[in-house]
């Protein structure tokens, strides 16, 4: 009986850890700067000598971190 309420004690405090980071990730500063900022923040990136279509170059990597990022990736042709 007390392993159980320990076990559910420790999922819902893992669930609340998840919780607050994501909370805290909302108020990150990086999301408070304007879109062109991050764009020439992007451009200072190291490209791979590589093809651009290789999923670990720079644009794609950029590309996951989240979807304001993803767009502002795929909508300016100087990344790629």
């Amino acid at each position: 009986l007390l392993a159980k309420e320990a076990s559910q004690l420790n999922e819902r405090h893992n669930s609340l850890t998840q919780y607050v980071s994501q909370c805290r990730s909302l108020f990150a500063p990086i999301r408070r700067l304007p879109r062109d900022v991050l764009e020439s923040i992007f451009a200072y990136v190291p490209r791979s000598a590589k093809n651009s279509l290789d999923i670990y170059s720079a644009p794609w990597l950029l590309a996951h971190i989240c979807s304001t990022w993803r767009d502002i990736v795929f909508t300016t042709p100087l990344l790629w």
